[in-house]
């Protein structure tokens, strides 16, 4: 996983496996959606404010596009 804008990780494969007990909001997006593209902004505030408050809610966001599984 990587950590990228603000407070959103990246997601790949192998977040199935790694997530443990953690409590996630996951935008599963498409490169190509507009409405996918309107939400990054917000979904980017949305990881910022968890961090902020010291919420456990861990943000992030995956390419369906690229993992199907």
């Amino acid at each position: 996983m990587v950590v990228c804008k603000g407070f959103v990780e990246d997601l790949d494969e192998s977040f199935k496996e790694n997530r443990n007990d953690d409590i996630w909001l996951v935008d599963f997006y498409a490169p190509w959606c507009g409405h996918c593209k309107k939400l990054e902004p917000i979904w980017n505030e949305v990881g910022l404010e968890m961090k902020s408050i010291g919420s456990p809610v861990k943000v992030g966001k995956m390419d369906a596009t690229s993992y199907s599984n």
